[in-house]
């Protein structure tokens, strides 16, 4: 379950969106990578993220392919856990895309 999956004190939350989407609404506590573009995941990852000190990483983006690509990259560079929301974070609130979420918190940031 998302909600229970961030409220882990272990887990650190990652927005994996754009800067603009970002800026529209995220999660509480979610960590904004402050990237312009998905190019520079890479570089944040090597600059912000490391194995041993954030065990277990959860991410969401707005459609999909973007954490597939991202938990992708963590996974090939030493994360053993990466989970993504299986859900659609847009500016206009969450849509629920087949998993039973009962308190997506999406906050103005």
């Amino acid at each position: 379950d998302w909600n229970a999956l961030i409220r882990d004190p272990d887990v650190t939350v990652v927005d994996t969106r754009n800067d603009y989407e970002v800026q529209m609404g995220t999660f509480r506590g979610a960590v904004d990578p402050e990237t312009e573009t998905f190019g520079e995941w890479p570089e944040y990852v090597q600059k912000n993220l490391n194995p041993e000190t954030h065990p277990k990483i959860a991410m969401f983006c707005t459609g999909g392919i973007r954490c597939e690509k991202a938990s992708a990259y963590l996974l090939r560079h030493g994360f053993r856990e990466c989970e993504r929301l299986r859900a659609v974070a847009r500016g206009d609130g969450v849509r629920e895309t087949g998993v039973g979420l009962e308190e997506l918190q999406k906050i103005k940031v």
